[in-house]
């Protein structure tokens, strides 16, 4: 490895040539961690899936989101040949892969909405709530009232859904308010966007803002 390292990296210096070689010598540098005897007698129990979800979602949608959508067969998509999928499907996998995700800064917020437009995954969204929805809503839900002709009487929410979101940070890129209304905060410090995302969107019929 040494020899070969020299031949490649020889021209590009001394010091090229020494971190390659001791990136080498660290290799040799093993731990042994013991594996208790009795693992050898370990046996795998399969987990039945008793959950009520559509045919879709548990013969190609798990699947693909197990990494081993390469393992399905074509008959998997017989009658959607086109590529497409039904919607709905992120009702079924809320993975929380993302490590930062949106807070939303009420006192910052100019409701332009801007936000929920440059969202890929429509993961955050603003709402419009009339009085009788408001009573529905839980007491520490933070809303403002909302600003624009014809909105008198309604009350206005972001509302980010932190277990669909990738992360990507468009939404706090393109907030034009000085002093920004979207904050990237780590996914844990988000849990109670997670109980509030679900109440919006299970007990409410909410007029979403575009």
């Amino acid at each position: 490895m040494k020899k070969a390292i020299y031949k490649s990296y020889g021209n590009k210096g001394e010091d090229i040539v020494n971190m390659n070689n001791a990136a080498v010598d660290k290799g040799g540098e093993v731990i042994q961690i013991p594996v208790p005897a009795e693992w050898k007698n370990i046996t795998v129990k399969t987990k039945t899936d008793t959950r009520n979800i559509p045919d879709f979602i548990k013969n190609v949608m798990d699947p693909i989101n197990a990494q081993k959508g390469d393992d399905l067969p074509v008959s998997a998509f017989l009658g959607r040949e086109d590529g497409t999928f039904p919607a709905g499907t992120t009702e079924y996998e809320k993975r929380g892969i993302a490590v930062n995700v949106p807070e939303w800064i009420p006192e910052n917020c100019t409701q332009c909405n801007q936000c929920a437009f440059v969202c890929p995954h429509a993961s955050i969204r603003p709402f419009l709530l009339n009085s009788e929805e408001m009573k529905n809503i839980p007491a520490d839900t933070v809303t403002l009232k909302a600003i624009g002709k014809d909105l008198e009487g309604l009350q206005f929410r972001i509302q980010v859904s932190v277990l669909d979101c990738t992360g990507c940070g468009n939404c706090g890129d393109v907030c034009p308010s000085k002093t920004k209304a979207i904050l990237m905060k780590p996914l844990g410090s988000q849990t109670a966007e997670m109980k509030d995302m679900i109440i919006c969107l299970t007990k409410l019929l909410i007029r979403i803002t575009y």
